[in-house]
């Protein structure tokens, strides 16, 4: 049985010392780890994982100009 193989046992247990967790969408970490971190850590640490995930898959990452973005920028007339 393929849940049963030795090497997938013994990745599924260094997995739980991993400093990592995963919550369904909508749901929030009790202690709020990202509370203390700026916008700009906050950034830093989802390019990384960007630029991983990318690399693991075997994808280029490429430096696209901020003009060439795909986003469109909507502000919030009721921010100052």
């Amino acid at each position: 049985m393929l849940g049963d193989h030795p090497d997938r046992q013994a990745r599924r247990a260094a997995r739980r010392d991993w400093p990592i967790r995963a919550y369904r969408s909508g749901e929030f970490p009790e202690d709020g780890f990202l509370v203390d971190l700026s916008v700009e850590e906050r950034l830093a640490i989802v390019t990384d994982v960007t630029e991983t995930c990318w690399a693991v898959a075997g994808k280029e990452v490429r430096d696209v100009p901020r003009r060439d973005w795909p986003l469109n920028i909507v502000r919030d007339p009721n921010v100052k």
